[in-house]
């Protein structure tokens, strides 16, 4: 219901992304995880959750290297690589 109000809210695609995950719709969570992201670029929190999903799912179609490395370093650069658990 969040979502057909304020579908540009970055907030309840994370929510929604970490439910789907926790009911293994993983393709589902990460399309909310990327948007998340696409509308607030400078989320830490979902930047670096978005990239471990990409770089660790065990389901080889939903693995994007690259793409988990581009959202990683942002998430470290925006911190000035200061939170050891986005560097890690």
């Amino acid at each position: 219901r969040a979502l057909r109000i304020r579908f540009a809210n970055p907030a309840p695609h994370f929510l929604l992304a970490k439910g789907l995950a926790r009911r293994n719709r993983d393709a589902e969570a990460l399309t909310h995880l990327r948007l998340a992201v696409q509308f607030k670029p400078d989320w830490t929190t979902a930047l670096n959750d978005l990239g471990w999903t990409l770089a660790t799912h065990p389901i080889a179609e939903l693995r994007n290297g690259a793409e988990a490395v581009t959202h990683a370093e942002r998430a470290c650069e925006l911190t000035g690589y200061q939170q050891p658990q986005l560097v890690g």
